[in-house]
């Protein structure tokens, strides 16, 4: 488990691109990715970052996934503090998902 006391705000998925301040993690290696992980099972201890942001990732996961997946990321959050999760293709998820269920 990583601890980083400096930083307070955390950016899943964030591929090419972190927002300033923050500690970038993403599956894959890229210029600004501070920590290789799967957003799946984040190395932090609980409750180490007051903001939580993560952009066009959660609509990545299984419908059945989604609810371990933002119980992680929750668990990484500071009581109080802020979760902010933006998901530009989620519609496009969910009729897919209406479509055919069994996907």
């Amino acid at each position: 488990m990583k601890v980083f006391s400096d930083s307070l705000k955390l950016d899943i998925g964030c591929g090419e691109s972190k927002r300033e301040g923050a500690i970038g993690v993403d599956f894959r290696k890229t210029s600004v990715v501070d920590v290789l992980a799967d957003a799946r099972l984040l190395p932090f201890i609980n409750e180490s970052f007051n903001h939580v942001y993560s952009s066009m990732v959660l609509e990545h996961f299984s419908h059945r996934e989604v609810k371990n997946v933002l119980t992680e990321w929750i668990r990484c959050l500071k009581k109080e503090g802020i979760f902010e999760i933006r998901c530009p293709d989620l519609c496009a998820k969910a009729l897919l998902f209406f479509l055919n269920p069994s996907w």
